[in-house]
Formats: structure tokens, sequence, C-alpha cells
């Protein structure tokens, strides 16, 4: 028969998980070299979990259940199924220390703080109020990130988790436990005792300390380790406290009790008989210069000059929240609204705490005003605003810092206010734990330079730039991408209303519209084959169409803007603008070619200039891309890549660049297909140092920060001529079509087959 259950415990299984686990750890008598198997109980609905090691006190969690006693079998839960197999809770077991490392981690999961609050000495504090300011500036994910002062630096500290005690006697042996400021004492029992774990005194409930020994201090109902900060530490604050950095350890402070001080600072307000706090510090009543009138209960009752009396010490100058009264030589206590003050009053304030502002200008005195206030005849405040400055200025509303809660800050030159809707060129989103309305162009908060209007992104979408921007300022265009605003529109690209519009995949550029015959410029590798008097047309392979008529096998080899065009043309031929033109009407054309042999020996025309054996417009590609000014008899005067013209033939760049002012082998821009990196040109498909290109990329840009993958604005597939007989006019390539047809042909086939077995077999069957 099983045993009666017990009482349900009532706690949550991850505070349970957490208390056994601790349990196990402190208790355990011998190494752990098997771990328990948890089954489930033959109850109904009943199920228990355990912790602890073979040979050690079990600690059993869940409805009913206790440890097995001896001569019961193994040790255990008596409710539940164990074996002696390595598996814990149904999962593999982890080596004792990696199952105290675990623990460690789980911890921030166990007691997690809220947006804006950090975890301390158990319990969460608003970084942005009293008493938590007065600690931490600064929260982030439940820890603090920004501590108030130096004296408290080691409040993060993870202490090296030991314990007390090995024998059979000290079952209740003491535990080194992280607190996160000090090392914490306590009992398995979970009961009080006077002399044990440095308590002095018990509370009548016998559960909790009351007061410490000295040379430790009350935290909760524990006693820990020092008067005030982490071991070693000294406090050099104003006002004064501890400055010797011994006097703040665990040993000869003469220290009782301390308190958190009005400047967030932790001072010692009662020390051993024999000694008094001045300034913090425990001092020999025998040598306070008469600074102190001392109790026989280590406190001081009065104060001489220029000392104040505050919280049972004395003071040269008195901590925040409190004001020197020399009538009485106390530190007096400041209207509730001030921070510091003159003297009593709420007018009397000289600074506020968070959420008032000051009511006065000048440094003057004055009285505190909630930020959110519009009650207050010439210092007005902002609606909704949770914390403030002042403006210094009357009838100026306060500068809000932080609004409350789901309202966003938003700062429209000097002016402040809180909204739930951030508006037109505005996102809302959160620096430094500040909920703010930030400007779309405001880059070092996830903005785009130049950027008028904008949306945000969706939080997994934002590797970059947190929003997508939708109109540029400043006559800025935008990027086709929607993540920056440029001078110029990239390639394949044109400009609409400052908004860079995609043009057919094949130009480089185009007049106004995807159409693919709306070119007016060809990526490297093509050329533009013109339709009309404006330049405009389609654009083919090099060395294909019109452009290889006419011209003499293996002569296609002038090459200007990244093409190629033809250099000799068949008798009774010369190039012109890079088509062979007969020679016959050479002489009434504007380019005034002198043909012979195939070739152009000058160019008499206006504009022309002669190129690799041909005539080339110099205000129109292809010639443009090499000569923007020639002379007598078409010699090039001016190099379009920044060259000096020798004899009337422009150096050339090196591949794929457009601009090598400084040397042919130093590029400063590239054509269109190709990025710079650093002074070579580089298709935007293939890699270089740390840049990556992109497949089948044809216009693209560095990244901005000189490593990772190019920007890439347009893809385009593996071209083929437009006119060609393998292209299909409603846009599938006869491959494809063939690919698709053998694929219908065998899925029908394949059903037929089905069909057939399925009538004629099953029916046999």
């Amino acid at each position: 028969m099983a045993p009666r259950a017990g009482p349900a415990t009532h706690r949550s299984p991850a505070s349970a998980a957490h208390t056994a686990l601790l349990r196990d750890r402190c208790t355990s008598r011998r190494p752990v070299n098997q771990r328990l198997k948890v089954g489930h109980s033959s109850s109904p609905g009943s199920q228990t979990r355990v912790s602890g090691t073979l040979g050690a006190r079990v600690a059993c969690t869940g409805r009913g259940s206790r440890p097995r006693r001896s001569g019961q079998g193994r040790p255990g839960c008596t409710r539940m199924g164990l074996s002696g197999s390595r598996h814990l809770w149904g999962s593999a077991v982890l080596g004792d220390s990696a199952w105290w490392t675990l623990l460690l981690l789980l911890q921030p999961l166990l007691h997690r703080c809220s947006v804006g609050q950090f975890l301390f000495m158990g319990g969460c504090y608003n970084a942005r109020a009293a008493p938590g300011s007065g600690v931490c500036r600064e929260a982030r994910d439940g820890e603090c990130v920004g501590y108030a002062e130096e004296s408290i630096r080691g409040i993060r500290e993870t202490k090296e988790t030991r314990a007390h005690g090995t024998s059979a006697e000290a079952r209740g042996a003491r535990v080194k436990v992280s607190t996160g400021t000090e090392t914490r004492r306590q009992t398995d029992s979970g009961q009080c005792a006077v002399g044990t774990n440095g308590c002095a005194e018990c509370d009548s409930s016998s559960t909790a300390c009351a007061r410490c020994e000295a040379g430790k201090r009350l935290e909760g109902s524990q006693c820990v380790d020092g008067i005030g900060v982490p071991l070693g530490r000294g406090l050099t604050a104003d006002p004064k406290q501890c400055t010797n950095s011994q006097q703040c350890s665990s040993s000869g402070n003469n220290c009782l009790d301390v308190t958190i001080g009005g400047s967030s600072k932790e001072v010692c307000t009662k020390c051993e008989d024999t000694h008094v706090p001045i300034d913090g510090v425990c001092t020999d009543k025998t040598n306070t210069n008469g600074k102190c009138t001392p109790k026989n209960d280590g406190t001081c009752t009065a104060c001489s000059d220029p000392y104040y009396l505050y919280s049972g010490g004395c003071y040269a100058t008195c901590p925040d929240g409190t004001y020197a009264d020399s009538s009485t030589r106390q530190c007096a206590s400041c209207d509730g609204t001030c921070k510091t003050c003159s003297a009593a009053g709420d007018s009397k304030c000289k600074s506020c705490r968070d959420g008032y502002f000051l009511g006065a200008a000048n440094n003057a005195a004055g009285k505190c005003i909630q930020c959110s206030s519009k009650d207050e005849a010439g210092w007005p405040g902002v609606d909704n605003c949770a914390k403030c400055t002042s403006s210094n200025a009357e009838s100026t509303p306060a500068v809000c810092t932080e609004c409350a809660d789901n309202y966003y800050l938003k700062t429209v030159q000097s002016t402040t206010s809180c909204e739930t809707n951030c508006g037109e060129g505005f996102f809302a989103t959160t620096v430094e734990n500040v909920k703010k309305c930030v400007s779309c162009s405001t880059t070092e908060n996830g903005g785009i330079e130049n950027c008028a209007k904008c949306s945000l992104k969706a939080s997994s979408a934002r590797a970059g730039a947190a929003v997508t921007c939708t109109e540029c300022g400043s006559g800025k265009k935008l990027s086709p991408l929607k993540d920056a605003c440029l001078d110029t529109c990239p390639a394949g690209t044109y400009d609409s209303s400052n908004v860079c519009t995609p043009c057919h995949t094949s130009c480089a550029e185009c007049n106004g519209n995807a159409n693919q015959d709306s070119c007016t410029a060809c990526y490297p590798g093509h050329v533009l084959n013109k339709t009309d008097s404006l330049n405009t047309g389609t654009c083919i392979p090099e060395c294909t169409g019109r452009y290889a008529e006419n011209c003499e096998a293996g002569m296609c080899t002038a090459v200007l803007g990244g093409s190629k065009y033809c250099s000799k043309c068949a008798v009774g031929y010369a190039p012109i603008d890079g088509v062979c033109t007969a020679v016959a009407t050479t002489s009434r054309d504007t380019s005034g070619c002198t043909a012979s042999d195939g070739v152009c020996t000058a160019c008499t025309g206006a504009n022309y200039a002669l190129l690799s054996g041909g005539c080339y417009n110099t205000k129109a590609l292809p010639g443009s891309a090499v000569c923007t000014q020639a002379g007598n008899n078409g010699q090039c005067t001016t190099c379009a890549n920044g060259q000096s013209a020798n004899s009337g033939v422009c150096p050339a760049c090196a591949e794929g660049c457009a601009n090598c002012k400084t040397g042919v082998d130093k590029c400063d821009t590239c054509y269109s297909g190709y990025y710079l990196s650093g002074t070579s040109c580089v298709k935007c498909t293939e890699n270089s140092n740390s840049i990556q290109g992109i497949k089948d990329c044809v216009s693209c840009k560095e990244p901005s920060g000189g490593s990772g993958p190019v920007t890439c604005y347009v893809t385009q597939e593996p071209t083929v001529d437009p006119a060609g007989p393998s292209v299909n006019k409603g846009g599938l390539s006869s491959g494809a079509i063939a690919g698709i047809s053998v694929a219908v042909i065998v899925v029908v086939g394949g059903l037929v087959g089905f069909l057939c077995w399925w009538f004629v077999c099953r029916g046999k069957a």
C-alpha cells in the first residue's frame, strides 16, 4: 500500500526545481556517479520530480510525494518509479558541475524583471525612479547596465560558489550563494539561530535574523559580509563616507548597521558601542574631536559645527533630500518633490526628483512641478510626460526626456511632446530604454540620410537601417531598394519624380519607361540597336546584327565604352558610329569620313573623332564614352576617361574602368556592371578581397563598409539576342517549352498507366 500523500506544496515548478537542485548541491555527501530516472506515479494526474544523488538526501517535488525511508529500497520518492540510469526528468544527465552551471544560467529566467527594471537583492527596481535610480542609471533585459556610482560597481560580480562543512554532522551546512552584491549565508532548515551565519538576534518568529554580528550587515532577513559595499571597495562620494577601502571590508570596521543615504550611497548608521559614525565611517568615540555627542549604542545624539546629525551619524555635508538646519545642527528633510533644497517648504527646492521640474530660472530656488502638469501658471509641463527638465524660461514648456507608458517622445527643433503616433517624417523606436519618435534621416538611430518619409521595417528585417524610405528630401533620388537617397540614379534605372524606377532589365539607361526598345545605353558586352532618331533602341550582344554586317572577319576589335565594334569593314565600306557604312554615302553624311581599305583615315565632320579606324560622334554613345571633343581631321583632344590624348589617341583604362585620371591602372569610376574595389573595377558577379559579388547582377555598388556582398540594383538572367530564333515572343525560350512538353508527356503517360492497372489488374482480382 502506498503511503498517504502529504499536503500539496503551492509553488511554481521552476521555483521547486531551483530549491531541490540547491538542496542537492549543498547537502551531497559523496561524488555523483549515478543519477536517478524519474517516472510517473500510478496515481492518475500526479507527477513527481526528484533531484539528488545516490547516497545523499533526495529532494522530492510534486503533489503527494516524499523521500523513501531507509529499508524501502533505493533512495528516491515513494510515488515515483526510480531507476539507476543516467537520466533526470526524462533527459540525459549532465555532470554535477554542468548541472550547477545550468542552474546559474536559468537564474535570469526564473527571476525576470520587466522593461526598465533590474534585478537587485531579489527584487525588481525601476532604474528611472527612486530608490532604484540611486543604484542604477540604465537597465536592459532585466539587468543593470549603467550603475549610478563607482562604489557599487561590484553589484554584478558573481561570487564563487562553494560549500562550508563536509562532515556528516554538517547537514545544515552553510553555502555561499550569489546575491549580486555580496555573499549571503543561509541554513537548509530556513530557521534563524543566534550565533549561526553571523546573526546576533533573531526576530520573534525565529525564521529571520533581526540584527547581525559586527562586521556584517542585515540584507532582508540574512546577514551578509561587509558594511555596505562589496569587499575591498571604498566610498568617496559627497557626502564623504568610507574613504579607506580597508574600512569598508568585513574586518575592523566596527559597523553594525548601514542604510542607503540620500546620495544613493550606503553609509554606516550604527557602530559598536565604542565607535560612532562620522561621515559614514565608524570612528572611535574618544577621538571625534567634539564632532559627535555619542550615545552608548554606537550612534550620535548631536553634532557640532560644521557637522550635522543624519541617521545617527555626523556629516559635514547633508545628503540629497535633506538640507542643513543650522538651528538644530541636523539634516532636515526637504519637501518630498525636492531632490535638493535650501530650506523646508515646497518653494525652496534647488533641484527636483524624477517626474518633476524646477519652476525657477537662473538657479534660483522654486517649486518642483510635475512634468505633465499644465496647472502651474508660467511654468507649463508637457502632456503625458513622465520625466523632464526645466526650460529655465518662464512661460516656456518643460523639456520632456521620457514619456508615460504607451507614449513616444518626439522632438521638433527644441519643442518636445509625447505622442501615440509619431506622424510623417518620424518612426517609433526605443533608444537607451526610452521610447522615442526618431526622424527618418537620423542615421545613428536606424534612419536613412536625407530621408524625408519612411516606414518602420519588421524587426526581423532590420539588418541595416530600421526603416524603409518612401521619399527623399534635399533633391535626392530614392534608391530602387528604398534603402538610400542618392545624387543620381544607378544603372538600370531612370529618375521618375526623384524616385529611381527600373528600366527594362536589358537597358543600362532608358528614356523614361520600362519598354525593351526604350534603351539609351547598354551594359558592357552589348550595343544599342537604334530604332528611331531619338537614339533609343534595344540592347543586343556586341558584334551581332547590323554591327556585324560587312565587317571583315575577326575585325570586331574596337573597344568603346566596354563593348566591341568593327574596326575594319569589307572593301567599299567604312565604320561610322560602329556600323559598316557604304563608302558611296560617307562623303555625304555628317561624319566626313575619308575612307580607304575598309577604314576611315580622317573625320572632317563637326563633333566627329577618328577612333579605332572609324568616325564616331563625340556627343552620343558609343563615341562619347571615349572622346568628348575633337580637332582637325577628327583628332581627339579631350578624352572621356580623364587621360590626356596622345596624337589623337586616348590611352585606355583597365577593364571595366570608365575614368582613370591618375593612371590607367588606378580607376576612379567604373562602367555599369562593375563595382570599385580599391582602385580596380570588378564585375558585379565576381568576388574581390572581402567583397562578394552576386549572381546575375548587372548593376551594383560596393558595400559601404568595404566588406560583405555588393548592393545589387538590377539582376539579369543570361541574355540572348531578342530577335534570335530561340526566343519565344511570349517570353519562354524554345528549350523551356521543350522541357515543359516532356514533363506533360511523362505525367499523362504515368496517369494512363495507373488507370490501366486499376481497371484491368484490379478487375481480375
